[in-house]
């Protein structure tokens, strides 16, 4: 029985990695198409088709037809003119956006000789270059908006304390007298508000420098002065003063 939970588990696991990987794909490529599609419209280029997945329509909108079910027939295609269905296919394996002039991996049939201005081939070369590359660029602006979102949702590690909860034997906070539960207030003089402001202050600013460090107990504040000159070393100055903050477990 165990050995069957275990398969299936596995089973589900597999299965759940595949989702991920083709709903990944899915919005990727939709995001890059949309690209190409949003930099054609803007230089004046035809897009007939835009189409969330691949393979068969199933169902779409634009303006000559209005919302239709199924496959456009031949005649409503050639009839869009510069209107664009905007459909979603049955395969979530991406999408694309069908360029006129343009020759891509949707067209099996060959360009007519003569050039119409609406098509990409019509356009200036550094047309063409921004829509060719604007599939890339909002790939990436996806990915940055992704990483910014997920700063501003999860935000900064920050210990919102200054009070003291362990002090390092033999360190040069025990030997001054420094206990559990004094409150840091000041490093050389500037306010510090948690405890990554308290390790900015005395390791960023002060490594091979002495330092005076404020801290408050039971209402009342005290300065002790650092020897801490020759420390040259981030590691050995947090080895040296032995400070960590309340919820922090001792080794």
């Amino acid at each position: 029985i165990l050995a069957q939970s275990d398969l299936l588990t596995n089973a589900f696991g597999v299965l759940r990695s595949i989702l991920f990987f083709i709903i990944t794909i899915f919005i990727l490529v939709s995001i890059h198409e949309f690209g190409h599609f949003i930099a054609g419209r803007i230089f004046g280029m035809r897009v007939p088709v835009f189409s969330v997945g691949m393979g068969r329509r199933l169902f779409g909108f634009n303006k000559k037809t209005g919302l239709t079910m199924g496959e456009l027939s031949p005649e409503s295609e050639a009839a869009l003119e510069d209107n664009t269905d905007y459909r979603l296919s049955l395969l979530p394996i991406g999408g694309y956006a069908r360029i006129e002039g343009m020759i891509d991996e949707t067209q099996d049939e060959a360009l007519p000789a003569e050039i119409q201005p609406w098509e990409f081939r019509a356009k200036s070369w550094w047309k063409r270059s921004i829509v060719i590359c604007a599939g890339v660029i909002m790939n990436t602006l996806l990915a940055l908006a992704i990483f910014s979102g997920h700063h501003y949702s999860i935000g900064e590690d920050v210990r919102l304390t200054t009070t003291v909860g362990y002090v390092s034997l033999g360190s040069l906070s025990e030997r001054q007298g420094v206990k559990a539960q004094d409150r840091v207030l000041a490093v050389d003089g500037v306010p510090v508000a948690n405890w990554e402001e308290v390790e900015r202050e005395t390791l960023m600013k002060h490594v091979g420098r002495d330092q005076a460090i404020t801290f408050e107990r039971n209402g009342q504040r005290f300065t002790l002065n650092y020897t801490t000159a020759k420390i040259t070393s981030p590691d050995e100055l947090v080895k040296a003063i032995g400070l960590d903050p309340v919820g922090y477990l001792p080794p």
